[in-house]
């Protein structure tokens, strides 16, 4: 078995970066193999095209690299604490503003789920972003974008593309 030593990003010097890479590239092939073994296949490893029909197969992010929502609802990289790529805000205020969307609020129960509401995407985007106390606790639930688009005279592919393996599905 391959032992894997992460060092502590904070020392000078450190390369948790790189170490951190060899090990996600350890783990996706052991996880290759361990699905491998129970017929599971990992598209990383083959073409979407190549993929057997009816077997059962997971796909990696190569298979939606070019989804332009990749590109324009993350910030690009940067040096925030935050593991995971923070949301374009201003993107999604600007582009998408003016739709009306269903919006839960985690803070308060009506019956045996949240409370909702509906309102314009950039007044939810508002209260985020001004930190104001009434956007704590609330999401944007079951957000129909696609339908809202072609509704607007736009289509889907303004943010994704449905991925070969699922056309025609």
């Amino acid at each position: 078995m391959t032992e894997i030593v992460v060092s502590d990003p904070k020392l000078p010097g450190s390369s948790f970066r790189s170490q951190f890479r060899e090990f996600a590239q350890t783990f996706v092939l052991l996880l290759h193999h361990l699905l491998s073994a129970v017929g599971y296949r990992l598209s990383s490893m083959m073409s979407a095209e190549s993929a057997p029909p009816d077997e059962p197969t997971l796909y990696g992010p190569d298979l939606i690299r070019d989804w332009p929502a990749l590109r324009d609802w993350r910030l690009p990289d940067d040096t925030s604490s935050t593991s995971f790529p923070r949301p374009n805000l201003d993107h999604l205020r600007d582009r998408y503003g003016h739709h009306i969307v269903q919006v839960a609020d985690t803070r308060k129960r009506q019956y045996n789920e949240f409370e909702r509401s509906e309102r314009p995407l950039k007044d939810v985007i508002d209260l985020w972003t001004e930190q104001d106390p009434t956007g704590d606790g609330l999401y944007v639930k079951d957000w129909h974008l696609a339908l809202q688009l072609e509704e607007d005279g736009g289509t889907q592919a303004e943010f994704y593309t449905t991925p070969k393996p699922f056309q025609g599905e």
